[in-house]
């Protein structure tokens, strides 16, 4: 394979078809649609039991986050107060 050319006939069709590409609409309506959630999201009950679900797991993982964080800063403390002479 091979770099083209601006004047190459094969960097032309190239073009075209990438801005034909681009000019199609997305064959998804909605990222909801796109995660095959389509159906589900368009009951109102369904839609809050998600949302909750979604929530509790992102508190979760950030929960966690925040615990492992403090504990990687406490035992940076502990060695900078270990290697320095007091």
């Amino acid at each position: 394979m091979r770099l083209l050319d601006t004047d190459d006939a094969g960097f032309a069709a190239f073009h075209s078809l990438l801005k034909a590409e681009a000019k199609r609409p997305p064959t998804f309506e909605d990222e909801d649609r796109l995660m095959g959630f389509g159906r589900i999201s368009s009951d109102k009950a369904a839609q809050h039991v998600i949302k909750q679900i979604t929530q509790r797991s992102a508190k979760a993982k950030l929960k966690a986050a925040m615990e492992y964080d403090a504990q990687e800063a406490a035992e940076a403390v502990k060695k900078a107060t270990e290697k320095s002479p007091a």
